[in-house]
């Protein structure tokens, strides 16, 4: 890919003076980058706090050495490691490879780069992260960079689990919420009804067993719409539960 870069570069000089060539040749491979490469990202949460699959997309029909990756998050105390990383090529193959978070290293042609990182905190935490790739540019020691923003929220952290055990009180907080997103958000398996009274728990594994328990009140007419209930089993989980509503809230509007 080097070589691809540097022949373009070679072309524009040709046309245009070399600050301008460089600077208008740099700007055209950030946009061929940017629309051939894509990272996407997923979280779930783990025995050992969150994992994270970073998935790098490459439509590129030529290989990419020595790509740069890093992770970044705005917040202190997170710390991380790699748990495997693999490249499966559009045709199905899949091969294993060296973490890109870890070393440089190459992304083959038409084909997926699977991270899996291990996201450890104290708590549950909530804040911004991002991923940056660095692919090597036109010129020595010049890099083509594209980054990919994503939250961390509280929910992706808390294990669920469906709960036959009903929360005694008052519920702390009501929401209405479309009964897919809930389905989705809650992590409730395809093959079990959302009906009323159904509960599902949120566990604070740093609590070692204080919960949360999100109980179905009712539904709409239409059955789209699910009125939710949270309820607090201590008063412990009360700031996780203020933050769990508010990110439902914000992801559901």
């Amino acid at each position: 890919m080097q070589s691809t870069f540097a022949s373009l570069f070679s072309s524009f000089q040709q046309n245009a003076d070399s600050a301008h060539s460089a600077q208008s040749l740099n700007a055209f491979l950030q946009k061929v980058v940017e629309s051939s490469v894509k990272i996407e990202t997923c979280l779930e949460p783990s025995d050992h706090g969150i994992q994270l699959t970073a998935t790098i997309t490459s439509m590129f029909q030529t290989p990419f050495p020595n790509v740069n990756c890093s992770i970044t998050f705005e917040s202190e105390g997170i710390r991380w490691s790699s748990l495997s990383a693999s490249q499966q090529t559009l045709s199905g193959q899949v091969q294993g490879s060296q973490s890109l978070f870890e070393a440089p290293g190459p992304i083959l042609p038409l084909c997926q780069h699977i991270e899996k990182l291990q996201i450890k905190t104290e708590e549950p935490v909530q804040c911004d992260a991002r991923i940056r790739l660095e692919f090597p540019g036109p010129m020595p020691h010049s890099t083509i960079p594209i980054e990919h923003a994503f939250g961390i929220y509280v929910i992706d952290q808390l294990p669920k689990s469906i709960s036959t055990e009903q929360p005694s009180g008052d519920a702390v907080h009501y929401r209405e919420y479309p009964a897919n997103a809930l389905r989705l958000l809650m992590q409730i398996p395809p093959h079990q009804g959302l009906t009323p009274g159904l509960c599902i728990a949120l566990q604070l594994s740093h609590l070692q067993g204080p919960k949360i328990t999100c109980r179905i009140e009712g539904f709409s007419d239409d059955l789209t719409i699910a009125r939710i209930g949270f309820y607090a089993h201590s008063d412990a989980v009360l700031d996780i539960l203020e933050l769990v509503v508010r990110e439902l809230d914000k992801l559901n509007k």
